[in-house]
C-alpha cells in the first residue's frame, strides 16, 4: 500500500477535527464522535487511538480480508456495528457514527466505560460500539503487534 494512502485516514481526521473543534452544548457532549472514541481509547487503555489505525486488515478506514489478530478481529466487529447502526435508519432518522455525539463514562468499580444516553438512541447505538470495540481491544491488549499487517 503506498504511504499517500496510508496518510489518508489521518488527514481526513485532522480535517474532521479542525471542523468539528467546538462541541455542542449540552451535559453529555464531549466532541464528535472520533474524538470521543479516541478519548475512551486513551482513557481505558492508556493508549493514543493512532495506534490502532492502520492495524491489520480491519483497523482504519475500511476493511478486508480475514482478521490478523484479536485486535484486528475487534476492528471488524466494530466496522460491522458501526454498518448496523447506518442501516437502522434513513432519511431524517439517519444515524451517523462519525458524528453522532454521545456522552459517556467510566464505571469506578470495573473501570470499564459505559454509555450515558438513552438506549435506542443513536448516540447509545453509536457509543455502544465504541465501548465494545474498546473492552475488546482491552481483553486483546497482550497480543497487540503493531508491525502485523494485512497479506496482499
Amino acid at each position: 500500500m503506498s504511504s499517500s494512502l496510508l496518510i489518508l485516514p489521518v488527514l481526513l481526521l485532522v480535517c474532521l477535527l479542525q471542523i468539528n473543534a467546538t462541541p455542542a452544548p449540552g451535559p453529555t457532549s464531549q466532541g464528535r464522535n472520533l474524538i470521543q472514541f479516541g478519548n475512551m481509547i486513551n482513557k481505558i487503555l492508556g493508549t493514543n487511538a493512532l495506534n490502532y489505525n492502520g492495524y491489520g486488515c480491519w483497523c482504519g478506514f475500511g476493511g478486508k480480508g480475514e482478521p490478523v489478530d484479536g485486535t484486528d478481529a475487534c476492528c471488524k466487529a466494530h466496522d460491522e456495528c458501526y454498518d448496523e447502526v447506518i442501516a437502522s435508519g434513513s432519511g431524517f432518522s439517519s444515524c451517523s457514527p462519525y458524528l453522532s455525539f454521545y456522552g459517556w463514562d467510566v464505571d469506578p468499580k470495573t473501570l470499564l466505560p459505559y454509555c450515558k444516553d438513552t438506549p435506542g438512541s443513536c448516540a447509545h447505538r453509536v457509543c455502544e460500539c465504541d465501548r465494545i470495540v474498546t473492552e475488546c481491544y482491552k481483553r486483546n491488549s497482550d497480543t497487540f503487534n503493531k508491525s502485523l499487517k494485512c497479506p496482499k
